[in-house]
């Protein structure tokens, strides 16, 4: 478990990292249901059906029955266990799950995020006015400000450039989000180191905060 965002988790897949030492993470939509182990960390083996939305691969409908006599959701070990890294070396597993530093990649369009999609990383946005045409969604019930906009759930988009650039990389706050972020916290032009899941919206990318993350001024 790298992360939760509202109910729903990101997941690394413990065998398989890449060269860096670093994981491309995947989300797990779990219907607005708690998962049961989720403390970041914690290495968990569950079963899910593989879905696409926005043409993103992510987990569905994932079994969450402890007790399901074919596909239990198994806990296998958390950083809270004395013996977390000899359970993680006996069965060759990486338990990684810092994010990948986003800070120095070149981006010189939006398909430059292409190659980050589904990671987890740290990263910087320079927060910018609302567009004039919009590069996201702005029908339904929404409430409008200079450089947001928020549903009636509390799913808010901060606009934002990647930092350095102006290309677009807009914040993406879950309503149900952990303490949740108010918009108040930023500012136009204002830089913001943050962390979250690299995921495609529109023709842009966007970075979606996690649960009990910090968003801080960049000094």
């Amino acid at each position: 478990v790298v992360g939760t965002i509202g109910s729903n988790a990101l997941l690394r897949d413990v065998y398989d990292p890449d060269s860096n030492g670093n994981y491309a993470s995947i989300f797990l939509f779990t219907l607005f249901r708690d998962l049961p182990f989720n403390t970041v960390g914690t290495v968990i083996e569950i079963y899910a059906k593989s879905t696409t939305f926005n043409d993103n691969v992510q987990l569905t409908d994932p079994i969450m029955q402890t007790f399901h006599p074919f596909y239990p959701l198994r806990y296998i070990t958390s950083p809270s266990e004395a013996d977390y890294q000899t359970v993680l070396d006996l069965n060759d597993m990486n338990g990684n799950a810092e994010p990948f530093d986003l800070t120095d990649a070149t981006i010189t369009s939006p398909q430059s995020f292409a190659p980050f999609n589904g990671y987890f990383v740290s990263t910087i946005v320079t927060v910018r006015e609302r567009p004039v045409n919009p590069d996201d969604d702005l029908s339904g019930d929404v409430t409008l400000g200079d450089y947001f906009r928020k549903d009636t759930n509390n799913n808010m988009t901060i606009y934002g450039h990647y930092y350095g650039t102006t290309i677009s990389f807009n914040i993406r706050i879950d309503g149900r989000m952990f303490p949740y972020v108010y918009e108040t916290e930023f500012a136009i032009g204002q830089s913001y180191v943050v962390t979250g899941y690299v995921a495609p919206f529109f023709d842009n990318y966007q970075i979606q905060l996690n649960n009990e993350v910090t968003v801080s001024l960049l000094q």
